[in-house]
């Protein structure tokens, strides 16, 4: 039987075509399902379970082949689209791959702590602040009775040398 869990969803051309002992008005118990699709009853249980039985044979329900079939086909359709099993395994598999990744670049010193950044953040932050405030009173000398071609050169020069005396600001 194929009670692997990679193989817990039917794929469409392992879905054989059964060909029950019973006849198809009466239904199939549970087990008998499981023999004829080559399924566990486990898995079996969980596709029936929404399934209303064709009839009851001593304590076991009977279920129609045809509508096992069908069950079993929209599960083929479904099986990749949102809300699927296979959609979570898939999605719960990567959460555990960026885990994974978290905790190797951790190791590999790849990782800043939050605390150290937001410390380099707010240092770079107020020398930019700094550099914008002094921006004014500093160009306003430079620029009077300049031509507006000539004020736009120099305002564009001063915003230069600003971002160069930026970037050759130590990082702690």
């Amino acid at each position: 039987m194929n009670d692997n869990i990679s193989e817990w969803m039917p794929q469409a051309e392992s879905l054989p075509n059964p060909t029950p002992s019973n006849s198809r008005e009466e239904g199939l118990s549970v087990p008998e399902l499981a023999k004829s699709f080559d399924k566990s009853i486990p898995t079996i249980r969980h596709y029936v379970s929404n399934l209303q039985p064709v009839g009851k044979r001593n304590r076991s329900h009977l279920y129609s082949l045809a509508d096992v079939r069908k069950v079993f086909e929209e599960a083929i359709h479904n099986k990749g689209k949102s809300g699927s099993r296979a959609k979570l395994e898939e999605q719960k598999l990567n959460l555990q791959c960026q885990r994974l990744q978290i905790d190797i670049d951790e190791r590999l010193s790849k990782l800043l702590p939050v605390d150290e950044v937001r410390h380099h953040f707010a240092t770079h932050t107020s020398a930019v602040r700094s550099h914008i405030l002094k921006q004014g009173g500093e160009l306003a000398p430079i620029l009077q009775g300049l031509s507006v071609a000539k004020t736009e050169k120099k305002i564009h020069d001063y915003g230069e040398q600003m971002l160069k005396k930026l970037r050759e600001m130590p990082f702690d």
